[in-house]
């Protein structure tokens, strides 16, 4: 694959951006067209239904388990843990690509409720709860379709510990309600701060911000702050090898949500990140740039899930957190990447951080294939970007609808990669088999 350049001497894409000067959006009329065919779909999702097709393997079976769920224009990725944990991180969309809701949903929960997820019983006969929900923004492609899709037939699943960069005051009413209504008596809502930096000024070193937890129950309307203890790694090895741990920092600064015998830990490096320590072109709420960031370890392997952070979160990560430098040693070639803000350019993907990470595995681009005309997201500059890393024939010829942005006309066009770069909406929609949307990594 020759290399392509990064640049552009257009004006650079983005979500709810403007420039100066409008440029003309031409769409790709195969993008635009019906991505399926409804009646063909839905006889697909009824055979599946009753003739039991589902995907192997489930929490608890000792292998970790990830699947980035078709949303369209947005979010929605289920892990399930090797030790029998089940997360959601964000469920939203803006657009469906040409499917209607009704289709999209269906094909959610025909990816969710499958026993890899949310489906079959857990231990003792127990129906399947969602242990964790991490709502990153309160921004309506990650959290707006999270209590149709969750609900079937009037029901959901219960949902224990739930993480947020915002009052949940901030989300969708559809999601408060449903928190209202669903989270476990016993289970809380986190309110999560990880923005603590150092700042040279004036030749002194300033502390400011915070790594701090909130919770409040479903009965309550004020988070009342809770302490959020360090261990040391012998300790932490010492008291994980009889119980699941979790909400403290680990010895190298990482909030830690989750941690199991089986080894695997998720933890928040990011969360309600408020400075402009780069140019990030946020919208007036700087609600992208507060998205918690997390990153998965498993055996020896790291996914790293952005949200919609940007590039000021990436400064923070790299340059200003307290926990700096030990991040940049956790960040360095992750496995597999999430990107962040379905590959924004003008916001997110700053050269400095696509070159840290430099996925080794693949580079996911939450990202419908038609997308909103308005966001013209991803960005030609970050999928090649993330391609060239790559080189070409480190993957199967694949397409990937992306916009080019020039200086009168933003285009939308496809390309063909060998690199393992993939976007949402340019894969097949296929809730029964596994695509590049899913990730399986087997205990060694």
């Amino acid at each position: 694959m020759p290399k392509r350049d990064r640049s552009s001497s257009g004006p650079a894409p983005g979500d709810r951006s403007s420039t100066k000067k409008r440029a003309r959006i031409v769409l790709d009329a195969a993008a635009t067209a019906v991505v399926e065919d409804i009646d063909m779909l839905t006889t697909r999702y009824t055979t599946a239904a009753t003739g039991g097709i589902d995907l192997s393997g489930q929490p608890g079976d000792g292998n970790f388990y990830a699947r980035w769920v078709k949303m369209g224009q947005g979010d929605c990725i289920a892990l399930a843990t090797p030790g029998g944990k089940t997360l959601l991180v964000d469920c939203g969309s803006l657009a469906s690509d040409g499917l209607s809701d009704a289709t999209l949903k269906r094909f959610a929960q025909y990816s969710l409720f499958g026993k890899r997820f949310l489906g079959g019983t857990a231990p003792g006969g127990k129906k399947r709860q969602l242990d964790i929900l991490v709502l990153t923004h309160p921004d309506d492609d990650h959290n707006n379709k999270l209590a149709d899709v969750l609900t079937r037939e009037k029901v959901s699943p219960y949902v224990d510990r739930i993480y947020n960069s915002a009052d949940l005051g901030m989300y969708r009413r559809s999601t408060q309600t449903w928190v209202q209504k669903w989270q476990l008596d016993t289970g809380y809502e986190y309110l999560v701060t990880y923005n603590k930096d150092t700042v040279v000024t004036g030749g002194a070193t300033v502390i400011d911000g915070a790594i701090a937890l909130a919770r409040r129950n479903k009965y309550e309307t004020k988070y009342v702050d809770v302490p959020v203890p360090t261990k040391d790694a012998a300790t932490e090895a010492t008291e994980v090898a009889t119980a699941d741990l979790f909400n403290y920092l680990d010895s190298e600064g990482r909030l830690v949500i989750h941690h199991e015998k089986s080894g695997c830990k998720i933890s928040i490096l990011a969360s309600g990140v408020k400075k402009e320590y780069t140019k990030d072109n946020d919208a007036e709420k700087l609600a992208n740039r507060a998205s918690v960031v997390l990153l998965v370890e498993v055996f020896g392997k790291k996914l790293l899930l952005c949200g919609d952070a940007t590039k000021s979160t990436e400064t923070y990560l790299m340059d200003k957190s307290v926990n700096a430098a030990k991040n940049r040693v956790h960040l360095a070639n992750v496995d597999v990447l999430h990107v962040a803000h379905h590959g924004s350019h003008l916001t997110s993907s700053s050269e400095a951080f696509m070159d840290l990470v430099k996925p080794r595995s693949q580079a996911v681009i939450s990202a419908g294939k038609t997308g909103v005309k308005e966001h013209h997201l991803p960005d030609s500059r970050v999928v090649n970007g993330y391609a060239d890393q790559f080189g070409a024939g480190t993957a199967a010829e694949h397409e990937v609808w992306y916009w080019v942005v020039g200086a009168d006309e933003i285009t939308q066009t496809k390309q063909k990669l060998t690199a393992p770069v993939y976007t949402t909406g340019s894969l097949a929609s296929d809730p029964w088999h596994e695509s590049k949307l899913d990730i399986v990594w087997k205990k060694p």
